[in-house]
Order: C-alpha cells, then structure tokens, then sequence
C-alpha cells in the first residue's frame, strides 16, 4: 500500500486526483509542475516546483497489521520506476479545466471533460488513449468532474447484496 504525502495546501489540487489520475496500466498524467521533464536522453529539461513534490510512503501487511516499509520516496520516482508507469504531464491550464479529473472506464479509454487544450488533447491521442470528451459545465460548478462524481461498484458485490436484501437476482 501506498500514502502520497502533498504538503502542498492548495485548493485546486486538494486530493491526488485533482493533479494525478491513472489511464492504464502504464499510463497517467499529472500536472506538469509536479514534476521533472525530461528529454528523449533523460536530461531535466524543466524541473518541478520543490514545494509541489509529493512524497510516497510504502506499508506491507504483515500479521494483519500494515508496517511501513519505506519513507518519503519522491512520488514520481515511485510511479516511474516502482509502477512502471508513463506520466503525461498537464498544464495548470488544464488542470483547472478538469483535465485530469476524468474517469478511465477500460484501458486507454477514459471519459474526460472537453474544454482543454488541443495540445493537451494532441498528447492524449498520441499515447493511444481513446477519449469521449463531455460537457460537464452543469456539475464543475461545484468543483467536481467525471472522476469525483462516479462510483465503481463490483458485479459481485451487487449480486451479494441483492441476494441478502431482496431474495436473488443480479442488478
């Protein structure tokens, strides 16, 4: 298990979906601040803002208690080079657009909020996610898109619970 620390108090990045989300397996995007870009050779080309660094802290279940593994590991590092995954890194601009708060609904595919840039859109394209963008207008007014205002429940938990109140079927 994994706690991401941001010591970075902001309103408009207050969780870790409002700068990160994941788009697949290997995939996801956080903004661009948040961390170092690098060149096709590794080189930093442009850093990320010391006080928008996150930090990970790794736990192990261990005799049914979690025990902390590791401390205040650079959460890029962590998804980078832990996860194995690629992060599309995303302008403020975007970001406060609802760029990153949208909903991956299989891999590579995501339902997200129109209104953001042509790069942004360009950058999504180009790393092969299949995008349905939406108009949200009617929910961002309170401060939630597509990802905060979903809930995914499994099939075999509805089975479990129709059975238990209602004598059978599948929702």
């Amino acid at each position: 298990m994994a706690v991401v620390k941001d010591s970075w108090k902001n309103q408009d990045q207050m969780h870790l979906d409002t700068y990160f989300n994941i788009i697949d397996k290997d995939l996801a995007v956080i903004v661009e601040e948040r961390i170092d870009q690098r060149d096709a050779s590794g080189r930093v080309v442009k850093a990320a803002d010391p006080a928008k660094r996150s930090l990970v802290d790794l736990y192990e279940l261990q005799g049914g208690n979690y025990v902390k593994t590791a401390s205040n590991i650079p959460f890029q590092r962590f998804v980078e080079q832990d996860l194995k995954m690629r992060l599309i890194p995303v302008s403020n601009a975007d970001q406060l657009k609802y760029g990153i708060n949208f909903l991956a609904v299989k891999g590579r595919q995501i339902l997200a909020i129109d209104g953001v840039s042509d790069a942004y859109k360009k950058r999504l394209a180009d790393a092969g996610v299949d995008v349905v963008w939406m108009d949200f207008h009617n929910l961002t007014g309170g401060y939630g898109a597509a990802h905060c205002t979903t809930q995914a429940i499994r099939g075999e938990m509805l089975y479990q619970s129709s059975n238990q109140h209602s004598g059978g079927g599948m929702l």
